[in-house]
């Protein structure tokens, strides 16, 4: 398998269009992103599937360097698994479609998604679910700096061994875990969302957007939270 993206490797930017349908299955990769490694993913409708995808350090199926937008349509992850993020390792999630995490798995944080900074859910009619995912670590289903709900949430029996059987949401970004492609994340970093050496620029100009929200939690929809356990810490 590819070292980076097993599917697709797109340096700056990914662009799915609408009414675009898009299934990938079994793909893999030795570090990161086991199916799409990529700057910007950009969402403008259709559908897109992942289906046991995986990669050893971050991403099982999905690796943005920098920020996921999905502005419409829907995206699903299924038996989906890494080290950091079972389904996605990202700089920041920006969702206003439909997305379905179901049996990923995180050897570390983030048994579904593990984003440096923000995971945010911008529109009223978005619909986010999480059913069976698993960390070994922190965050059964996310783990990220903040957690902002404007739509539509449920976890279904999602679990982590530490804290947030749901949702780990720390208050500070480490960026102790420099390195490339190549590198290998360290237990000791792994209760704080980790940055690459190719996120540190796009983490600068992030920053500013995550002031004084750090280790907060928004949720200003309806949330479900059905059969979810942790190990310590809720």
């Amino acid at each position: 398998s590819a070292s980076v993206g097993g599917t697709i490797y797109a340096v700056r930017r990914l662009f799915f269009a609408e009414g675009s349908l898009v299934r990938i299955e079994n793909s893999s990769a030795a570090t990161q992103g086991g199916a799409i490694w990529a700057g910007v993913i950009s969402q403008g409708g259709g559908e897109i599937s992942f289906r046991n995808c995986r990669s050893a350090m971050k991403g099982g199926a999905i690796n943005s360097n920098e920020v996921f937008r999905q502005e419409a349509g829907s995206t699903s992850f299924t038996s989906c698994s890494s080290r950091l993020g079972g389904a996605m390792f990202v700089l920041a999630l920006e969702a206003k479609g439909n997305m379905t995490f179901q049996d990923c798995l995180g050897a570390g944080p983030g048994g579904a998604i593990h984003a440096v900074g923000a995971v945010e859910q911008l529109s009223t009619d978005s619909y986010m679910t999480f059913k069976r995912c698993k960390s070994k670590k922190s965050g059964g289903a996310i783990f990220a700096v903040y957690l902002s709900q404007q739509g539509h949430m449920q976890f279904l029996s999602c679990k982590a061994r530490r804290s947030g059987g749901a949702a780990s949401i720390n208050d500070a970004v480490n960026m102790e875990n420099i390195g490339g492609a190549k590198s290998k994340a360290s237990d000791s970093d792994e209760d704080s969302p980790s940055a690459s050496t190719s996120t540190r620029r796009a983490l600068l100009r992030y920053a500013p957007k995550l002031k004084g929200v750090k280790g907060m939690v928004l949720l200003n929809g309806s949330s479900e939270f059905r059969g979810c356990k942790a190990g310590a810490g809720g």
